[in-house]
């Protein structure tokens, strides 16, 4: 069989007239093809698609790329979002495929309407392998609906009820969405018991990405948060609080379980599993009502298991924006055809990040609805200092001249994926204005919250707790972000302590703490302690000096936590501890550093080489090795029923 066989044989050639043949609507659209019935082949197909890309992300996730940002993203939602999405964007085209037959009374347009859906539907399953150019995915998707439309365009002379069953799964699809709760994750947890009488609320807030050192709290500078700097005067301040993770996933749960970084099973691609109980989860067995509010909707939602507890969490935001990009095919068209509706997503951005005056208003409308008789604990995410360093539009450049022109813009917005070493120091000056600018917002939206909750007469009953996830490097030494490093930018975080009646007005605390003892804090506060769970030691300590809260001064360990399990157990991850006033770091590679925490806060001067300290250097050598078996003990430690024993 020659060449010119297999081509006349093709079934896309056989769909079209061929030579002499009168070029008519039957050789290319029977009489079956009808615009209702194409309107509903684009919503069944649609629909398909969207299912079959669930199936395609969630196996790329599990067997071929576990770090695939796209795939790990596959929210509570996304079983609805998706394919809805797709049969949105399908169903349009089927519309305008039938609007234009009509126009034109031809049956040509049903034809190419097709055609057109086979293509956006191969389209958007090939989106799922990244990394081709827009043109390679189009050629093949392209060539894929060109096989694909003369057998689509005889399976749509099924019977009507391809048009019927397609509008009719958009329709109950419609009602089913509209009867959930948009945004929110539902988590039962059994109360063993009611409140105490006069428990007091917590207020747990966690300022996504902000340093310490770039907040004025009882120092001069710039004025970047003067209304937490009003909030620390009402309680008690940590001046060296650190965090147990140099990002944000390991940090939160060692925030919410008590735990080191490397007992728990956080990763880029694992999400927080329930060998260990949570904060929430014991508050809600003690009768407080739980909720969670994340705007870092990546490493904050359901999928990661941070909603473990919670009665009730709202992570990613249910709106037509998000809704349309839910979808890897409307992600393309947004950022191709309307970029300006997502601009406050980074340019490459999987997820929706919410700002801070949005933030406030679903907890205040929680607030507004809640059990009235209950406590309430909860907890927020801010994500407005993370990059893209962009501040709320209308927002004044109150630090430094800001952006020059369009070109300093799209750097800022351009900022985690461009090479930052080689910007000018104007550039990296710009960053930090910008990011303080960041800083300086979030820090009035704090105070606007804490304002509506004064007003609600709910202050003075609420335990407020103020802290970060981890800082950021913005240059200093010649690094940047955070994630791969453990110096002070990054680890040092601020923590605010308000407790009417149960802390101290004023204090501020020199001794390093870590956020690991927040939960055994926070159940000591309210009174719950008994039988806590949760190791660490509470912050009462510091005030309380003669309780049973006493004794040695617990460890203070910071970790890069691989993003990923090394096939090599023994690989430890970058770690730092602090004692004697000093820190030590220890990289991947064995580089050590130690510094002097209240004569060099900016980490300028190594110790490691003076003999003066050479002894401390010994101690510290010999802390690390200790904390390197326990790590890798857990690390090596066998499986039960798919959880490591603890």
């Amino acid at each position: 069989m020659n060449q010119l066989s297999l081509v006349r044989r093709s079934p896309v050639i056989r769909a079209w007239p061929r030579q002499g043949q009168a070029a008519g609507p039957r050789s290319v659209c029977p009489e079956f093809l009808t615009g209702k019935r194409v309107i509903g082949f684009s919503i069944v197909v649609g629909l398909v698609a969207g299912v079959c890309e669930l199936a395609l992300q969630d196996a790329r996730r599990r067997l071929i790329d576990g770090t695939a940002l796209g795939a790990l993203h596959l929210n509570q939602h996304a079983w609805w979002m998706v394919p809805l999405s797709d049969a949105l964007i399908l169903g349009v085209l089927g519309i305008s495929a039938a609007v234009v037959a009509r126009v034109f009374r031809a049956r040509w347009p049903l034809a190419i309407g097709v055609a057109g859906i086979c293509f956006a539907a191969a389209f958007s399953l090939l989106l799922v392998y990244r990394g081709l150019s827009n043109l390679a995915y189009a050629t093949l998707a392209l060539g894929l609906a060109l096989q694909a439309a003369p057998g689509a365009i005889w399976l749509v002379r099924g019977r009507r009820r391809m048009a019927r069953g397609g509008l009719a799964a958009m329709v109950c699809a419609g009602v089913v969405l509209s009867l959930l709760p948009g945004g929110r994750e539902t988590t039962r947890v059994q109360a063993i018991e009611p409140a105490r009488p006069g428990a007091p609320n917590v207020l747990l807030i966690v300022l996504d990405t902000v340093r310490a050192q770039s907040l004025n709290l009882g120092r001069g500078g710039r004025p970047t948060s003067p209304r937490l700097e009003a909030l620390a005067r009402q309680g008690t301040r940590f001046r060296q609080a650190r965090t147990p993770a140099a990002w944000t996933l390991p940090a939160h749960a060692a925030m919410f379980t008590g735990r080191w970084a490397f007992e728990l099973s956080t990763r880029l691609d694992q999400p927080l599993d329930d060998r260990q109980p949570t904060v929430a989860e014991y508050l809600t067995q003690h009768g407080y009502e739980t909720a969670g509010f994340v705007a870092n909707t990546m490493f904050g939602s359901t999928f990661f298991g941070l909603d473990r507890g919670f009665e009730h969490y709202e992570d990613v935001a249910i709106t037509p924006v998000e809704f349309f990009r839910s979808s890897l095919l409307g992600r393309f068209l947004l950022k191709a055809c309307l970029p300006g509706l997502a601009e406050r997503d980074r340019p490459t951005s999987y997820f929706y990040r919410k700002d801070a005056d949005e933030m406030n208003r679903d907890v205040l409308t929680w607030l507004d609805h809640r059990e009235r008789e209950r406590p309430f604990f909860a907890f927020l995410n801010y994500f407005d200092a993370h990059d893209p360093y962009i501040p709320p539009e209308g927002a004044p450049a109150r630090f430094g001249p800001g952006p020059r022109d369009d070109h300093d813009v799209e750097t800022l917005r351009d900022w985690h994926r461009i090479d930052k070493t080689r910007q000018s120091k104007r550039i990296l000056r710009l960053a930090r204005d910008r990011y303080e600018e960041c800083v300086a917002a979030v820090d009035s939206e704090v105070g606007e919250l804490l304002d509506e909750l004064d007003q609600r007469g709910l202050l003075d009953q609420t335990v407020v707790i103020v802290t970060s996830d981890h800082g950021e490097l913005i240059g200093e030494h010649g690094l940047f972000g955070h994630g791969q490093s453990l110096h002070s930018q990054v680890t040092r975080v601020p923590l605010l302590l308000v407790a009417p009646g149960r802390a101290p007005v004023g204090r501020i605390v020199t001794q390093p703490v870590s956020l690991t003892d927040l939960p055994a804090t926070i159940v000591d506060l309210v009174g719950i302690e008994n039988q806590s769970p949760f190791p660490g030691r509470s912050l009462a300590r510091f005030w309380e000096p003669d309780s049973i809260k006493g004794g040695d001064e617990p460890m203070v360990l910071s970790e890069t936590v691989d993003e990923e399990e090394s096939d090599q157990p023994s690989l430890m991850p970058s770690r730092s501890l602090i004692m004697e006033g000093k820190v030590y770091l220890r990289g991947k590679d064995g580089l050590e550093q130690m510094y002097d925490l209240s004569g060099d806060p900016r980490e300028k001067h190594d110790l490691t080489t003076n003999p003066r300290w050479a002894a401390l250097l010994k101690r510290f050598r010999e802390a690390m090795r200790r904390v390197d078996e326990r790590a890798l003990a857990e690390a090596t430690a066998p499986t039960i029923a798919g959880n490591q024993t603890p």
